[in-house]
């Protein structure tokens, strides 16, 4: 489930807030190709499908709201076994 805020800024990008994780990323997509993605993406498309300009780390962000630097300290921290039973 996406849980985002987003805002146009200029040179055709656009800031991304995700309201569950707090954490914003700025992705390279204007305004009107975000929303036209979002209803693509809404409506049933893969996000590979409704955004095929973004960078997989951008995609990502918009489905899960983790930044690529949450990811590597993800990977770290299972690397030390933390979170193993």
């Amino acid at each position: 489930m996406i849980s985002h805020t987003a805002y146009a800024l200029p040179n055709n990008q656009t800031k991304i807030l995700d309201t569950k994780t707090k954490k914003s990323m700025v992705i390279e997509c204007g305004w009107t190709a975000y929303n036209a993605g979002m209803v693509r993406y809404k409506a049933g498309d893969l996000i590979q499908i409704a955004f095929p300009t973004l960078t997989r780390e951008e995609r990502e962000f918009l489905i899960s709201g983790y930044t690529p630097e949450d990811w590597k300290e993800f990977e770290q921290l299972l690397d030390q076994g933390v979170g193993d039973g």
